[in-house]
């Protein structure tokens, strides 16, 4: 247990940061995963709307550092890989 007031806000604040932290990870996942599978499903346009905003959520929990900048940046690539050869159709 934290002893001095600016320890016992500084556990206050790291609670918070976790909870939106968490939250920000979970809406990622999620979006990535409905990526996938409107790619899977040939649902191209949709795919294609979905990456755009996939891709602007992460990097701004790469600018917040909520995920490690080279995870982002595989996550991205990986996505864009599967995405291109949408773009011929």
């Amino acid at each position: 247990m934290p002893n001095t007031p600016a320890a016992k806000k500084a556990l206050r604040q790291n609670k918070k940061r976790k909870e939106r932290n968490k939250r920000t990870k979970k809406e990622l996942k999620a979006l990535i995963k409905d990526t996938k599978s409107l790619i899977a499903e040939k649902k191209f346009d949709e795919a294609k709307e979905i990456f755009r905003k996939v891709q602007a959520k992460l990097d701004k929990a790469a600018s917040k550092k909520i995920l490690k900048k080279g995870k982002i940046n595989r996550e991205k690539s990986r996505l864009a890989k599967k995405i291109a050869p949408l773009n011929s159709h």
